[in-house]
């Protein structure tokens, strides 16, 4: 069953190449940069031609990837524990960038802490790693293709302690964010079993939170469609685990903890490294009642007989190798032609009600909102060089605010990004918006005309900073504030002179945090009465259902632009 997915990693499929002379097709999610001979030409192991749907070739240096920074990609701050990791995720331009030609992503001996409250306590965690996971996460979707990537990884093969890996995730859920995958990955079941079957199923009617057991009366609420079985469905294109050990199972047996095995069967408990794995995680797996690996016997235990903990095997070499870069040269996706399936909210496999009704899952401390909208210019300048212009072509220019704006379709904090998806839809809501761009308040400059209002955030929130390479710290997830513009100007940096017009009374609060402004937008567009213009733009948006008559054009467009956008259409 097809399954909606977003590009979190990386795919290699098989294909053949055969002769053909075409262009490559020209679409927002194809990039221009993209050489002809990539875009034709291709079969599937069938013979089935193939085309070309999307590709990103990082060839524009300096593309930045904070939340709020590029269309496609999102760099994650967080402070995993999951898979005994003891790195942190900066989103520092250092650790995610373009540069000659390629994405590079970096793995680094810098110090990373987190600031959080618990059990009543201020705590703090360090950590001494440092690097960067990279997410497509609701930006660009597809329905079934072939993924085809030129990456170099990093490190040595017979270093342990990295573990590069590509990999493909549904978008019900989001990748880290654990509590938008309870219940959801790995789940892949479109079946309601009867009673007797429900154990050998993993009972899916409480194990799996979006199931074919469930009807409109549970579904409609989401905009899911009824009696249909969902999940985030994880394929882990490649995982590479470098190192030079092997794990020895012997003492094992030796001491009475696990039985003898057949030599053919060895193999299995005798994992060497480095290795690669491929594979597809789903679920309903095989039922623990039925798993016949060797179970240990000593003291009870009843933990596999397989490998144990690796992690802190690597600790003592691998600084020796640090920093080191995960480069990828292209990101390429393709379809059978004529079967173009993209989108992240298909109306078979619908999507954005789910996301949008357990918002607070898929957000954090350092993403507050679903996705920042990635608004064009807002970097600080000196000359039109630093705002993206490159071989004598202008992308955008330094305003004599020193704050970058962008021209033609080109958007990002410094014009280093084409537009796609969410950019190019919200576009009208961009133009007309007077400020919103994130910023630094200790920036006087951040906001042209105007000023950085520093966004109200839950006291005991978390925050985290990074140490960059000449001892100073940064803090780690974009602005702690929002631009607000004087009188007569607007834009996103208020770096545009406007005409006076309508405000709503009250304007949204720039001091909201996400959250806060979609529940400003819910109680406007919640009146009983609501005027001509504002029960339009109301129904741009916020989400409906498939089957339900509406528009919801606008519902992905960030919390800011919506909130405004409604708010001037309150008073006209």
């Amino acid at each position: 069953m097809p399954r909606v997915c977003d590009i979190v990693g990386l795919l290699l499929l098989v294909y053949a190449a055969i002769p053909s002379h075409a262009t490559c097709p020209v679409s927002e999610w194809v990039d221009a940069d993209t050489p002809v001979e990539a875009c034709t030409g291709r079969q599937d192991f069938k013979g089935r031609d193939l085309e070309l749907v999307f590709s990103d070739e990082f060839e524009t240096p300096g593309r930045t990837f904070t939340d709020g920074h590029d269309p496609l990609w999102t760099a994650l701050v967080n402070f995993p524990s999951t898979n005994s990791q003891v790195n942190a995720y900066s989103d520092l331009p250092e650790f995610a960038h373009t540069a000659d030609g390629k994405l590079k992503l970096k793995a680094a001996v810098r110090t990373s802490t987190i600031y959080y409250f618990d059990t009543g306590q201020h705590k703090t965690d360090s950590r001494v790693y440092t690097t960067q996971m990279l997410q497509g996460w609701n930006k660009f979707c597809f329905t079934e293709g072939v993924v085809e990537v030129k990456v170099k990884l990093p490190g040595r093969a017979v270093q342990s302690g990295l573990w590069p890996a590509a990999w493909i995730f549904g978008n019900l859920g989001r990748a880290t964010f654990l509590k938008s995958t309870n219940n959801l990955w790995p789940w892949s079941f479109d079946h309601c079993p009867a009673a007797e079957d429900e154990e050998a199923c993993q009972n899916p009617r409480t194990m799996q939170a979006i199931n074919a057991c469930q009807g409109p009366e549970v579904t409609a609420k989401y905009g899911l469609n009824p009696h249909q079985g969902r999940g985030a469905t994880e394929i882990d294109l490649i995982e590479a685990m470098p190192g030079w050990r092997q794990y020895s199972y012997q003492w094992k047996v030796d001491a009475g903890m696990c039985p003898l095995l057949p030599p053919e069967a060895m193999q299995w408990v005798h994992p060497q490294l480095p290795f690669v794995a491929t594979s597809v995680q789903l679920g309903p797996g095989v039922p623990l009642w039925a798993d016949e690996r060797p179970k240990e016997v000593w003291g009870g235990d009843a933990a596999n007989c397989w490998p144990g903990d690796w992690s802190k095997a690597w600790l003592a070499d691998l600084c020796a190798d640090l920093p080191a870069a995960y480069e990828i040269e292209y990101v390429r996706v393709y379809q059978r032609k004529g079967h173009t399936r993209i989108g992240c909210n298909p109306k078979d496999f619908p999507t954005e009600g789910w996301i949008q009704s357990h918002e607070a899952d898929f957000t954090s401390a350092f993403h507050p909102e679903l996705l920042r909208y990635v608004f064009a210019g807002g970097a600080a300048c000196s000359t039109d060089a630093d705002c993206g212009t490159f071989g004598g072509v202008a992308r955008g220019a330094c305003t004599a605010t020193g704050l970058c704006e962008c021209s033609g379709v080109w958007t990002g904090p410094k014009c280093r990004s084409r537009r796609t998806s969410h950019s190019l839809t919200c576009r009208p809501l961009e133009d007309a918006v007077l400020g919103g761009g994130q910023c630094l308040t200790t920036d006087s400059r951040a906001c042209g005309f105007g000023k950085c209002v520093k966004i109200l955030r839950d006291p005991w929130a978390p925050s985290a900073e990074t140490q960059l390479s000449d001892g100073t710290w940064t803090r780690l997830g974009g602005g702690d504030g929002r631009c607000a513009c004087d009188p007569g100007y607007g834009g996103p940096y208020c770096t545009r002179a406007t005409t006076p017009q309508c405000l709503a009374n009250p304007f949204p609060p720039h001091f909201e945090t996400g959250l806060g402004l979609q529940k400003w937008i819910t109680e406007l567009c919640g009146q009983q009465q609501l005027g001509p213009a504002l029960a339009v733009a109301c129904a741009e948006v916020e989400w409906t259902p498939h089957w339900i008559s509406g528009d919801g054009q606008y519902s992905m467009c960030g919390a800011w632009l919506r909130a405004t956008w409604v708010g001037a259409a309150s008073c006209e």
